[in-house]
């Protein structure tokens, strides 16, 4: 995962200069027809299927032809609202319809009353229509539905319970011996809300307020906590990919997820979908329904055209191939008389068909996205750390209050003036900059250096080019954003307000995050530093056999991406499947229920990955110490010890000290291993300053609360300044020692 820390708007200055498909732009090769370009996020049978129908629509229609972009769906939902509201990206894209509310507040997407219109609506399956509505207006046309549903191994569970007390009994019958009756990604609210809403829970009053912490949302999280503490049939921590591996492997027998595990399962695995079970007053489980829909670009110059390809995906010809080739639930009731019952995948598709009929559309409004996150904590609090649930969901009641009560009062500058401030602020930034360099370089020093190297100027220009639009103008616009309060895509100038938020704690964990970012990198930098010259001195040993080996295998961990790593160390922490607790011998412990342990598992991650870059620079180091210094201190009867400390460490320190001030700068953002290893569990307590901005830019707050991250994030950016400043004068004084 690359570094996503800075703005969302950097993100956008980076698409206005990197290749992409501008929804205006006619084809580049003869076809003279029109192109339409399609943004989806499927993969596998889904992928499959939505292309090959585009490949035929291109060689039928006459009107236009259409560009298909397959975009990876854990940067889909970023690159949309980066790239439309600045002409790029799709005239049309397929998506959920959860996020509705911001795109439309935004204009990233236009209305499509006229596309929805009642002929179409009678053709779909009843229920999905509302979800696609928002304040009065269609906004998308559903293409196909999706929700969790009951699958279990016929094997294990032949029968499919209908009732709680049938599942949980044979949950309990199948757990045991490395296997679990009960699987699901417990602490994440879409795979709990079909028990809350099954016990009469809801997340909003009728006036749209917010009632997270009301009893019947308690009671589900009671019985949440029942399933996987007190009777013990759902193991401790899952994620997507553990869950379906469980049910393949055999040692799950039964799970709750959706229709895209379809094209996950094997051939080998007896398996059946059912409807969820109801509760014992006899009301069902009602989980989220997501309505994915086809969305027409609020930027697109092609709009008549973009609704005839709009009306092809949601047609037929697509539909029934969507089901049939695609496995995925269609929204067109008629294509369902397509689907050929002796097909394996058709008892599980009408599984979902009949598990629709008992699922309620994702909330789609703005405040919808600041429910997510507090909920995920109150339940990471409630099952991990055994908390009686109120009290998270108090606090999770709070936060989700105050991002309501910010979105009804808006902000107070309108889009237009406030965006002409901003590009005022951000201009003045990038020219106080330059007029800074050129004064500190000297204007007539630059114009002579300028003359007398043209041709070594005219070789960096593309360089220096490409470092101005990717570097300081993204770096520029992020500092200037956080003067500002930005969302939906409308500048408030607020000044100084964002750091004085910030700085006075009014709604932020600053201080405390500070705290725990100076320890993370404290901590890190000593193990790197430690642990680096003592292999450094291992492995310069001339006697040593195998050296060359131990060297390229030392240097592993530090070639392999720190994503990769921090993924695989995550598996190696879980409490149950983890190799450390099997090492350990401590079985069932959760790394991540406490602080210190969430926080040492993170420490343990990124030792893994950065003492060999310290080990590589120490052994650049030792090669430069003449050996003679050594063999005098022995002859006049120095101790190893004595050597080490007056001779290898003080020589060392010159290249060493270099080394620390950017492992330093590394490990205070180190955003990955945090946000991958424990994601800041439990309670965000070991979130560190960068992924706290980053919560805050892309978790919380109306539409994405850029400003106010941007003004954490340029915080970050002046305390990094001073320590480097600090560091490089003490580093330049190390650097004077001489053998």
């Amino acid at each position: 995962m690359a570094e996503r820390l800075v703005a969302a708007v950097l993100v956008a200055v980076a698409l206005l200069v990197a290749p992409g498909a501008p929804a205006q732009e006619p084809p580049a090769d003869d076809d003279p027809r029109p192109e339409l370009v399609l943004w989806h996020a499927y993969r596998a049978r889904e992928q499959e299927a939505l292309e090959r129908f585009v490949v035929e629509l291109n060689q039928r229609e006459t009107r236009f032809r259409v560009t298909v972009l397959a975009v990876p769906y854990d940067a889909y939902l970023d690159k949309i609202t980066a790239a439309i509201p600045r002409g790029r990206g799709p005239d049309v894209f397929v998506a959920a319809h959860d996020t509705i509310g911001d795109w439309a507040e935004a204009k990233t997407i236009d209305t499509v009353d006229d596309v929805l219109d009642p002929p179409m609506i009678a053709q779909l399956q009843p229920g999905l229509v509302p979800a696609v509505l928002y304040r009065g207006h269609a906004w998308g046309v559903p293409l196909a539905f999706k929700s969790v549903a009951l699958w279990r191994n016929t094997s294990l569970v032949p029968e499919a319970p209908t009732t709680l007390a049938e599942l949980e009994a044979a949950a309990k019958k199948n757990t045991g011996d490395g296997r679990y009756g009960l699987v699901y990604e417990n602490r994440l609210f879409y795979f709990h809300a079909p028990f809350l809403f099954g016990m009469g829970g809801r997340i909003f009053d009728d006036a749209g307020r917010p009632t997270l912490d009301r009893p019947e949302n308690v009671a589900s999280v009671r019985y949440a906590q029942r399933l996987a503490r007190e009777i013990a049939v759902v193991p401790q921590e899952t994620n997507g990919a553990l869950v379906t591996s469980l049910f393949v492997d055999g040692k799950a027998a039964m799970i709750l997820t959706g229709p895209w595990a379809l094209g996950e399962i094997g051939e080998g695995v007896p398996v059946a979908v059912s409807p969820l079970p109801r509760t014992a007053d006899g009301k069902p489980l009602v989980p989220f329904l997501s309505v994915e829909a086809a969305f027409i670009s609020g930027k697109t110059q092609r709009r008549e055209l973009a609704v005839e390809l709009v009306r092809a995906l949601a047609g037929a010809e697509c539909s029934r191939r969507r089901l049939v080739d695609g496995a995925q639930p269609v929204a067109l009731r008629a294509a369902w008389a397509t689907l050929d019952d002796a097909s394996k995948d058709a008892p599980m598709l009408r599984a979902f068909l009949a598990q629709q009929r008992d699922a309620i559309p994702t909330p789609n409004s703005p405040a919808m996205k600041s429910v997510w996150s507090p909920f995920d904590l109150a339940l990471g609090a409630a099952l991990g750390q055994g908390v009686d649930p109120q009290v998270p969901l108090q606090e999770a009641q709070a936060k989700v209050a105050a991002v309501v009560q910010a979105i009804e009062t808006g902000p107070q500058t309108g889009s237009s003036e406030g965006f002409a401030i901003f590009v005022v602020v951000t201009a003045l930034l990038l020219g106080g900059a330059v007029v800074f360099g050129v004064a500190r370089y000297g204007p007539a020093r630059l114009v002579r250096d300028a003359a007398a190297q043209k041709a070594a100027y005219l070789y960096v220009a593309p360089a220096m080019l490409g470092m101005a639009l990717l570097v300081f103008v993204p770096f520029a616009v992020g500092i200037g954003m956080g003067f500002f309060e930005h969302t939906w895509g409308s500048y408030t100038f607020v000044g100084l307000e964002n750091f004085r938020r910030i700085l006075a704690g009014g709604d932020s964990r600053f201080f405390a995050t500070l705290g725990m970012t100076v320890l993370w990198t404290a901590s890190n930098v000593v193990l790197h530093v430690v642990l680096g010259v003592a292999l450094a001195l291992l492995l310069s040993q001339a006697r040593l056999r195998f050296r060359a080996l131990y060297r390229v295998l030392f240097i592993v961990p530090w070639a392999v991406p720190n994503y990769i790593t921090a993924l695989i160390w995550k598996g190696m922490f879980h409490p149950e499947l983890g190799a450390i607790n099997q090492a350990l011998h401590l079985p069932g412990f959760s790394w991540m229920n406490e602080t210190w342990s969430a926080f040492l598992a993170n420490l343990i991650t990124n030792t893994w990955l950065g003492f060999p870059f310290m080990m590589v620079i120490a052994l650049g180091g030792l090669t430069s110490i003449p050996k003679d210094l050594y063999e005098a201190a022995a002859l006049d009867g120095a101790s190893a010890w004595r050597r080490f400390t007056s001779i290898t460490l003080p020589l060392l320190m010159p290249t060493l000290a270099p080394a620390i001030v950017l492992g330093t700068v590394w490990t205070f953002n180190m955003f990955n291993v945090i946000y991958l290893v424990s994601g800041g569990a439990p309670q965000g307590s070991t979130d560190i300053l960068i992924t706290e901005a980053f919560r805050w830019a892309f978790e919380r707050g109306q539409g994405g609360a850029f400003g106010y991250a941007a003004a954490y994030s340029t915080l970050v950016f002046l305390m990094l300044v001073g320590y480097t400043t600090a560091a490089n004068r003490v580093a330049a004084k190390v650097a004077e020692v001489r053998p």
